[in-house]
């Protein structure tokens, strides 16, 4: 049953939808990428605050990288060694073993390691004293070559390079107070 079509009828509709449905979807994907991207800056904030309080408490620096390492276990990307995650209660027991017995345990994942590629995801953590005498431990995370977003949305979009999460957190150095020379 097709119906004539009027005089000025010309398919305007479907191509107002379409607009419409593409720009949504820009949308949606767009939010989506802002998602990924706070998240990211969570752990980022999160494994910073456990390197700076690593300083701080006095703990070796392989002690520190394992905490900072276990906190962004999250933005981390696939894990390529130890026991397959299948569940949360797994991935408990591979930071445990982690933070027991560090990479002699066998847990690993794809950004804690610098690959010869500057091009691939990189997290680069690291923790400090603070060289004035103040009593500031800091830790620094960042996630470096962060895999936000894809080059079809980045270029259209004109964003030549992706942001990377990071932070830094400034914490008391309580190990200058109670483990004097």
């Amino acid at each position: 049953m097709n119906r004539p079509r009027k005089h000025g009828e010309r398919g305007a509709t479907i191509f107002e939808a379409v607009v419409v449905i593409c720009i949504l979807f820009l949308a949606f994907f767009g939010l989506l990428q802002i998602y990924q991207w706070c998240i990211d800056q969570l752990f980022c904030q999160y494994s910073a605050f456990y390197t700076a309080r690593g300083v701080a408490l006095g703990y070796r620096p392989n002690m520190v990288l394992r905490g900072a390492r276990v906190a962004a276990i999250g933005i981390s990307g696939a894990q390529t060694g130890g026991r397959r995650a299948a569940s949360i209660y797994a991935e408990e027991e591979n930071a445990e073993r982690y933070m027991q017995k560090g990479d002699t345990s066998g847990v690993r994942y794809a950004y804690w390691d610098q690959n010869s590629s500057r091009s691939n995801p990189y997290l680069y953590m690291v923790g400090t004293w603070s060289s004035s005498g103040s009593g500031a431990a800091a830790g620094k995370v960042r996630l470096e070559n962060a895999p936000l977003l894809s080059e079809n949305l980045a270029k259209p979009l004109s964003i030549k390079r992706n942001p990377e999460p990071e932070a830094t957190v400034r914490y008391w150095n309580f190990s200058s107070v109670f483990l004097e020379d």
